[in-house]
């Protein structure tokens, strides 16, 4: 995909206050309405201070001094961590593809699948898809902006395309550096289950396990059961941390469904929590039926960086530990991304973003089970089930965010009553947006009044009636005719009649 954008913009974006997940979501939201504006994307990220339009060389969970091939090569904040888009090579060796891409043999195995078996993908096909997909991007966005009625189901884009370049987006910005590419392979860590079975077709699960800031550093009085969609938004302050006996029934549904066509296949997890020993240690203990029947995949840190009071952009806290956790985050992102399978928390921005590379890297949907209430499409400071009604297309579900409606040219302030039921933004914007159409349709009803009416010949020429006199011939011509016709022949006729009165009543409708 990003080989054939028709170019990339000098733009560049960058939240560099907001947590690592929330930095790269506004990002991937921001250059996904660029590509479907311009077909074109942001080159690279910039540090943006908050609240402010300047720009400022500092962020608040990197440290560029920490990384000697930044210094080296003169990369402040986020560019520390990840590429510009076009640091690309067109060659087509794969070593210089491994170099440039950043694709392992997750993403090869995708391309092959993708390409009937064959490595190689022909760039002109290729091409030709995505430009397809923009085109018909266009059309389709068009239509919802216009609030018009489809004349051709075809040039409405299916979910999957959308959240296929959509996660293909966030898989181009996260295109890691060499600091982070190594920090991964040095805290990678793997414990081998004692009665899995060993095989290079093992299905991949990602685990994702909220603790920490994510219910106020509680050790205890966890839930003991999964929230319902239509649960109270989990706001700072409210949200919720889980049992890990959870996830494990997770695991064990995820298991029992691929055993009733593969016995004696295994799980590989891909653990992601804020410090993976001490859950490893739970799961040992309490759950040592799945723990040797699973593989466990892991990155190890040390547990003092995990220790901080509040949230972690709290500026109270120790920059230097923040800037520790920046790298935990994104090496912890890339580890998600290698799960066929989600378990976890899409009312958490990382888990979403997990999530969306993970599909990236696989080029196919995901299945996830949400253990908080929340699905992809709603904000993680929602009451999903009330906003549900209102998520009425696949931008809305991608794009929409209550932080930076108003940059989209929508004047819906938060809810004074945020901290207790969460955003209602979205809410507020759909009755905004049924009010104005409703007064524009008045309005529109009002000057056609004083316009001369049609008459009755020319209405029904207009919504393809059949008159009674015209209807009455129809039906004598038909008595005439059957009666010298056979049975069979009468019934053609009469259901060629009936589908003539179905498309007129249905033009009557319409």
């Amino acid at each position: 995909m990003k080989s054939n954008l028709v170019e990339f913009s000098d733009r560049t974006l960058g939240h560099g206050y907001y947590p690592v997940g929330m930095a790269i979501q506004h990002s991937i939201i921001d250059a996904w309405n660029i590509w479907m504006e311009f077909n074109t994307l942001p080159v690279g990220f910039e540090i943006m201070g908050h609240g402010s339009n300047e720009f400022y060389e500092n962020d608040t969970f990197i440290d560029e001094s920490l990384y000697p091939y930044c210094v080296q090569h003169n990369l402040n904040g986020k560019r520390c961590f990840f590429k510009d888009l076009n640091s690309m090579t067109h060659s087509t060796s794969s070593s210089s593809i491994d170099f440039e891409e950043d694709v392992d043999w997750i993403e090869r195995q995708a391309i092959r699948q993708y390409n009937n078996g064959q490595q190689q993908v022909d760039r002109n096909i290729l091409k030709q898809d995505i430009n397809d997909f923009w085109e018909k991007s266009q059309i389709s966005t068009s239509h919802i902006k216009d609030n018009k009625k489809k004349d051709n189901d075809k040039l409405v884009l299916p979910a999957l395309g959308n959240i296929l370049t959509f996660a293909h987006i966030a898989r181009m910005r996260f295109h890691r550096q060499v600091p982070i590419i190594e920090l991964y392979r040095q805290h990678y860590k793997q414990v081998i289950g004692k009665k899995s079975v060993g095989s290079t077709n093992n299905l991949r699960v990602a685990l994702h396990i909220r603790r920490a800031d994510a219910c106020d550093h509680q050790s205890e009085g966890y839930q003991q059961h999964k929230t319902p969609l239509d649960s109270p938004a989990q706001v700072s302050g409210k949200r919720l941390c889980y049992a890990t006996s959870v996830y494990i029934e997770e695991l064990r549904r995820v298991q029992s469904i691929i055993h009733r066509q593969q016995p004696e296949q295994t799980i590989d997890v891909y653990l992601s929590t804020d410090y993976a020993g001490s859950v490893l240690d739970d799961i040992r203990s309490n759950y040592r039926d799945v723990y040797e029947s699973m593989n466990w995949h892991y990155l190890q840190f040390d547990r003092n960086t995990f220790r901080y009071d509040g949230v972690i952009e709290d500026e109270n806290n120790d920059p230097k530990q923040q800037k520790r956790l920046g790298e935990t985050a994104v090496a912890d992102l890339w580890h998600l991304s290698h799960g066929q399978v989600f378990i976890g928390h899409l009312g958490s921005r990382f888990g979403k973003l997990g999530w969306l590379l993970s599909i990236a890297r696989h080029n196919a949907f995901v299945p996830y089970v949400t253990v908080d209430g929340h699905s992809f499409c709603c904000e993680v400071d929602e009451n999903c089930g009330q906003v549900k009604p209102y998520i009425t297309d696949m931008m809305n579900c991608m794009t929409f965010t209550h932080a930076t409606s108003h940059f989209a040219g929508y004047k819906i302030p938060i809810n004074e009553d945020y901290w207790e039921v969460g955003s209602t933004v979205r809410i507020a914007l759909a009755e905004h947006q049924y009010n104005k159409k409703k007064t524009k349709k008045k309005k529109k009803h009002h000057s056609e009044e004083g316009e001369q009416q049609p008459t009755r010949e020319e209405q029904e020429k207009r919504v393809g009636y059949i008159n009674v006199t015209e209807l009455m011939q129809l039906q004598k011509q038909e008595k005439h005719m059957t009666s010298k016709l056979s049975q069979a022949e009468q019934n053609n006729i009469l259901g060629s009649v009936f589908a003539s009165m179905n498309l007129a009543e249905s033009k009557k409708r319409k």
